[in-house]
């Protein structure tokens, strides 16, 4: 996989550089935790063993924390988070060619790592693939809702821009909502697109069933069922 392979040849020109060398020691000037570590090379042996888990769940929150504002913070933590996020590529190349589901898993990750609004879970490592994982999945649950409406999946630009328009509103919430039920299983992707459509886009049960050829009594009953299966996943 070219993303990856470009990745891990970055991190084994940085681990040996200069900017690697002065990274970690501003980071031991800070915190006394980094200072056996000679090089980053260490410290990600460090995080690959499997005893001493606090201790190394307590760096792996520290560079988490860096990471929004610290460059070298979040090469250490891809680096660490690499057999995690090669499992996740697997998984998502059942949605997508290797390569899309490479790029959509890594950008994922890149996102996490620089959000300024991120939570620190207890175990870092779960908590960020776990967040990787969920954003990959919105994707996917957004490309299926854009192939039973339009037949096609949308331009990824746009979609974006809608998306980020919407961020942290009333309706941004509602889809999180639906998406997580879906994973959960509470509501089925065809109930879920009814929802997306009444209730984000403010389709009628009857343009609903102009659009899919069904009559709108059917659609409604649908969309009730899918509303029951929303409001017991919620309540």
């Amino acid at each position: 996989m070219r993303l990856q392979q470009a990745l891990d040849e970055e991190w084994e020109v940085f681990r040996s550089s200069s900017a690697g060398s002065r990274a970690l020691a501003a980071w031991a000037l800070d915190d006394e935790r980094y200072r056996p570590f000679r090089d980053l090379a260490e410290l990600r042996d460090f995080f690959e063993q499997r005893d001493a888990v606090d201790a190394r769940d307590a760096l792996l929150a520290d560079l988490l924390r860096r990471s929004p504002d610290d460059r070298a913070a979040q090469r250490v933590m891809l680096a660490a988070l690499r057999p995690g996020l090669v499992r996740l590529i697997r998984r998502a190349s059942a949605f997508w060619d290797p390569e899309e589901a490479e790029s959509a898993v890594i950008a994922a990750a890149l996102d996490r790592l620089a959000s300024r609004t991120i939570k620190f879970p207890n175990h870092p490592a779960a908590g960020v693939l776990g967040s990787v994982w969920r954003s990959v999945w919105q994707r996917r649950l957004r490309e299926r809702w854009e192939e039973d409406y339009w037949g096609h999946r949308a331009d990824a630009e746009a979609l974006d821009q809608v998306v980020a328009q919407r961020h942290d509103t009333p309706t941004h919430r509602v889809l999180e909502v639906i998406e997580e039920s879906v994973r959960r299983g509470a509501v089925p992707v065809r109930g879920a697109r009814l929802l997306v459509l009444n209730l984000v886009h403010g389709y009628s049960n009857s343009e609903i069933a102009e659009l899919d050829g069904l009559r709108p009594c059917t659609i409604r009953k649908h969309r009730r069922d899918a509303e029951q299966r929303l409001a017991e996943f919620v309540g």
